[in-house]
């Protein structure tokens, strides 16, 4: 009785470990098989884009990014403007950047006026470049793609801090549009917006 209850225990036991390496072999096999398929439809998907002409790989789009002659690069002029750019030394900075447009019908303060006009007689010589560099019909930054998503973009956060610059200018010539704008403000203030007037209307 004892030798059949063993033989018993013995045959579940293989059954059991059949069973699971059945399973673990179809599971294991349909893997591979997703992959294949997987690694199949991708490799169709890259020949399509590859007979279109677009790039599959880092090295490809960074062969596609076409060399621009340096006498028609903004690039090259943007990365002189940001060289230029200038910013308080103090919390000014914050604030500038944390000033908004104000909802319709509202004025800027009188205090958010004097900040902006200080910040961009500041950055005059920053948006006059901005300028240069815009009036040119290519650009092209010096990077290279080859790591694809790794790719360092260092000049896009100064780009970002330019357009600041642009915004200050905007509001300021906002606020030269309102009829009742001027109101207590110097000679210093009125020079200044009307050159943002012109720096928002080009840039």
């Amino acid at each position: 009785m004892s030798e059949t209850a063993d033989d018993i225990i013995h045959r579940t036991c293989v059954v059991a470990l059949s069973v699971v390496l059945l399973l673990l072999v179809g599971l294991v096999g349909s893997l591979v098989v997703w992959r294949l398929r997987l690694s199949h439809d991708v490799n169709n998907q890259l020949r399509e884009l590859r007979a279109a002409g677009m790039p599959t790989s880092g090295v490809e789009l960074n062969n596609l990014y076409p060399p621009v002659p340096d006498a028609e690069n903004a690039a090259l002029v943007m990365t002189q403007a940001f060289a230029l750019m200038r910013a308080f030394p103090d919390q000014r900075s914050n604030e500038v950047v944390r000033i908004k447009p104000p909802p319709r019908g509202q004025r800027l303060t009188t205090d958010q006026v004097e900040l902006l006009s200080e910040y961009v007689q500041m950055n005059t010589a920053t948006l006059a470049k901005v300028k240069q560099g815009l009036a040119l019909p290519r650009s092209r930054y010096p990077i290279d793609l080859s790591s694809g998503a790794g790719t360092l973009l260092p000049h896009l956060s100064k780009l970002r801090t330019l357009a600041q610059g642009a915004a200050c200018s905007a509001f300021l010539a906002g606020e030269c549009h309102s009829n009742d704008f001027g109101t207590g403000s110097n000679t210093r203030q009125r020079t200044i917006v009307d050159f943002s007037v012109s720096a928002a209307r080009d840039t």
